[in-house]
């Protein structure tokens, strides 16, 4: 409790006006009793009035506690061992114990620029973690004790070898002579013991490690006695244990030690060894690198079958991606799509998903994760996808299952040449007769159409039903008379625009012409290319001698039909009715077991590759609008969906219409970019942001040359073009952008200049792609800063003794030099509290409290 001696006043009161208050309050007493004022409402103003005269010069007590506060420097140079510092912490920890505050000031060629907190947390690793960019290769107490003597007074503590490789000792001593400070190093209590008898020399291990791999971990440990030394060697990556053994060396002997890193591991992690000797005449020794481990995508596989899993499964885990593969049986449960950034839905039935799976993948799709969908048996409308979430967010019409009809309906456009040509030789007239041979023997389910042509087209007969104008079209086709010039493409267009709105199951035109066309070129092929998308197949007919350089006959292959070509208008008829006949397979034709795939109107986008060998099979789809059709697949001479995408919400959906098994897709198993087009799919499929790396394999290499870092870079891939960008982090967290020098294929180089020791982390770009990021730490011994010489213990008892300090403090030894730690608080508010808590209370006294209590219904006595 403190105590009136405490008691300080931050403006002083002046004697005078002291004097003039107590002469005002002795009057105002001396009146008020003349007047008869009650005493205690006198007493309880007086006191109102004091408290309140008080409050004006600001009044506060000092309290000092007896423990104090002490400034630490840490030496975070790499010439201090890891291990030995830490036991030098815990010193400083246990005088803490003793009611002592201690800030810690780390240093290494530059002070930190703020003391922190000794807390029981606090560790050297983290320390010299947090403060690496002060160039741990350069040690300089100088400066270190200069801000000390500019920071405080008294005692300061410190935790270093004593083996300085910049700053003057000199200026040391100048320091310490002025009397500011007083120096207390720590020193391990075995100093004299050997340090480089036995020791860890190095610690290697490749740069980058594959996901779900380990790689191999090397220490080299050296003795240097004539006597045979063991110990203990510890090695973790990040907070694992991967080894902890026992070994001994022989004498004058060196040995390697192999482990093995954690494959647990993801991203930039720690490698660090320790050796403890047996012997306590013996110091700890560590050494420290990194492993940059690959972040691979998680990929989830839900598959119908063993079967179905048996290709896909295995390339995808033994290249880029974390799989997690399952074949879901009666009580599955979708795991947490969270975890995934793709998908993939191979041949497996919508029921097996479990409930409400269909409405969870859709909604992890628009949150921005990539779904895939392959086909197979039980897969897209054979799946029971039909009427689920599922089907509105494929790419893809899904199909229901049907039985497959003997003949389906057909529509053909008639497209005829009745030019001023045509009018020789009789040829309109056979050209007629052709058209009501194909009238006369389509089924009344087909759809005909006749349209004619000059220089603008004629449309002779409306696509329609036979059923309904069988008779009507027959009269109409006599109407064709030939005139003006020639000019075919209106003509292909309209009929066209008429096929695509007719119901048939199979689409077909026929374009008859006697001589050379004469605007053929590209537009013409594009009509026909898109007409092939749809569905629709083209022959073309060559009334007379092919003129056109083979023009008619590119079409015709183009759109999947029959190219004919005559000179005797009479086989017009023959030839219509031929053509008819096979593209509506009434023909017996060869049956060919493989579609052949080709490039949709959207062009490829999920895959780099543009050649493709041919199916078997396919689940038959129908087109999206607004979706991306990539593949198609040739059957009967119509184009239907193999591969499609597009966006759906955030995320992204592809569907592939054949299987991933070998079933329909044996062709693809033996190909050797079967790998290459999965894994192009899942990268498309998934989602794509800043952080995304490529599994590229490449190697780094670095030397130190005075203060130059030379990097070497080799890249494995035949896909680099470009330049080859990078982006390095010094230990002080500054970061430097910087272009490789190609040297060769594969080969580049670069050099940093003005390094320090520390760790180095490396991100490079090559070629549009990110290369998984490395790290590497580059030691101070490399600047000087050599581990393994022990404390400096005549140069740290010096300066102990030239502050009056001495090495090792107790307790007891700091008292009269620390700082006394003070602390101070106010009054002033407390003190207007209490008087204004008196003059409630007075003018409650004075209101109620010495007035008689009168009682309800209580008569005074009257005389």
């Amino acid at each position: 409790m403190p105590g009136l001696d405490q008691l300080k006043f931050t403006q002083s009161p002046e004697p005078i006006l002291v004097i003039a208050v107590f002469c005002a309050l002795l009057a105002y007493i001396i009146i008020g009793m003349t007047k008869k004022y009650p005493p205690l409402q006198l007493l309880l103003r007086s006191a109102a009035i004091c408290l309140l005269t008080l409050a004006c010069f600001k009044p506060y007590v000092e309290e000092v506690k007896t423990g104090g506060s002490a400034l630490a420097l840490v030496d975070i140079s790499d010439s201090m061992d890891e291990a030995v510092a830490e036991d030098l912490i815990s010193q400083l920890k246990n005088l803490k114990k003793d009611n002592l505050d201690i800030d810690l000031l780390p240093f290494a060629a530059e002070p930190a620029s703020a003391a922190v907190a000794l807390t029981s947390d606090t560790h050297y690793s983290s320390l010299k973690k947090s403060w690496a960019g002060l160039n741990t290769g350069k040690s300089n107490l100088e400066k270190a004790l200069s801000y000390a003597a500019e920071n405080t007074q008294g005692a300061v503590l410190l935790i270093s070898d004593g083996w300085q490789t910049a700053g003057s000792i000199n200026k040391i001593t100048d320091i310490l002579s002025e009397d500011k400070i007083s120096l207390f190093p720590l020193i391990p209590p075995a100093n004299g013991r050997e340090s480089t008898g036995l020791r860890l020399i190095n610690l290697y291990a490749p740069l980058t490690a594959r996901s779900g791999e380990s790689v191999p971990v090397f220490a080299a440990l050296q003795n240097n006695t004539e006597s045979t030394q063991s110990g203990t060697l510890i090695v973790k990556h990040g907070s694992k244990v991967v080894l902890k053994k026992h070994v001994s060396i022989g004498p004058n002997k060196e040995i390697v030690i192999k482990s093995k890193s954690d494959p647990k591991q993801e991203g930039i992690k720690e490698l660090r060894a320790t050796f403890i000797p047996d012997s306590s005449n013996l110091q700890q020794s560590s050494a420290l690198t990194y492993i940059s481990t690959e972040k691979r995508e998680r990929v989830l596989v839900l598959s119908g079958s063993r079967d179905d899993a048996r290709f896909l499964i295995p390339l995808l885990q033994d290249k880029s991606y974390r799989v997690a593969s399952n074949i879901p049986g009666r009580n599955f449960k979708l795991p947490d799509l969270g975890d995934y950034s793709v998908v993939v839905l191979n041949n497996i039935e919508r029921d097996r998903l479990g409930g409400g799976a269909p409405e969870k993948i859709v909604n992890f799709i628009r949150q921005g994760g990539g779904l895939i969908m392959i086909g197979g048996n039980r897969s897209f409308g054979l799946g029971g996808y039909i009427g689920s979430e599922i089907e509105k967010a494929l790419p893809v019409k899904l199909l229901p299952p049907r039985t497959k009809k003997k003949r389906v309906n057909v529509a053909v456009a008639l497209i005829l040449d009745k030019s001023r040509s045509m009018a020789t030789a009789n040829k309109i007239d056979f050209a007629k007769e052709s058209a009501r041979e194909v009238i006369r023997n389509l089924k009344d389910d087909d759809f005909v159409g006749v349209i004619g042509f000059d220089f603008t087209p004629f449309e002779v007969v409306r696509m329609g039903q036979l059923r309904q104008i069988r008779r009507q079209a027959l009269d109409r086709v006599s109407r064709l008379f030939a005139t003006g010039k020639t000019n075919m493409l209106p003509a292909i267009d309209e009929g066209r625009r008429r096929l695509m709105k007719v119901p048939a199951g199979r689409k077909h035109m026929i374009i008859l012409t006697d001589g050379k066309i004469p605007d053929a070129g590209p537009v013409y092929i594009e009509v026909v290319r898109q007409m092939r998308m749809l569905g629709i197949t083209v022959s073309t007919v060559m009334l007379g001698p092919e003129l056109d350089g083979g023009f008619l006959r590119s079409l015709a292959n183009l759109g999947g039909g029959a190219y004919y070509q005559t000179s005797d208008p009479r086989n017009l008829p023959r030839i219509f009715m031929t053509d008819i006949k096979v593209s509506t397979g009434e023909q017996t034709l060869r049956e060919n077991s493989e579609y052949l795939v080709r490039r949709g109107p959207a062009g490829i986008q999920s895959t780099q590759i543009r050649n493709f060998p041919p199916l078997l099979g396919y689940v038959q789809t129908g087109r999206r609008d607004k979706a991306s059709l990539e593949l198609v697949v040739i059957s009967g001479g119509k184009a239907e969906p193999l591969l499609a995408s597009w966006k759906y919400g955030k995320g992204r959906v592809i569907a592939f219409t054949s299987d991933a098994n070998g079933r329909w897709s044996r062709p693809w198993v033996r190909w050797s970019k079967f790998y290459t087009f999965w894994s192009n799919l899942v990268d498309s499929a998934r989602p794509k942001s800043g952080s995304t790396t490529s599994n590229m394999p490449f190697d780094l290499r670095y030397t130190i040359d005075g203060s130059l870092l030379k990097l070497d870079l080799s890249i494995f891939s035949e896909s680099v073009s470009g330049s080859v960008a990078a982006r390095i982090v010094m230990p002080d967290q500054s970061e430097r952008k910087f272009e490789f020098e190609h040297l060769a294929p594969g080969k580049y180089a670069a050099t940093i200049e003005d390094i320090t020791a520390g760790k180095y982390e490396v991100h490079i770009a090559a070629g549009g792609s990110k290369l998984t990021p490395v790290a590497f730490y580059i030691s101070g011994e490399n600047f000087g800063e050599v581990r393994g010489k022990g404390f400096n213990t005549s140069l740290l008892a010096n300066l102990a003794g030239i502050s009056s300090g001495i090495i090792n403090p107790a307790i007891e030894d700091l008292r009269p030099e620390i700082k006394k730690k003070t602390t101070s608080r106010d009054l002033t508010l407390w003190l207007v509290f209490i008087s204004l808590m008196l003059v409630v209370l007075e003018i409650f006294v004075r209101e109620i409290g010495f007035k008689p209590l009168r009682l309800p219904g209580h008569i005074p006595n009257t005389v």
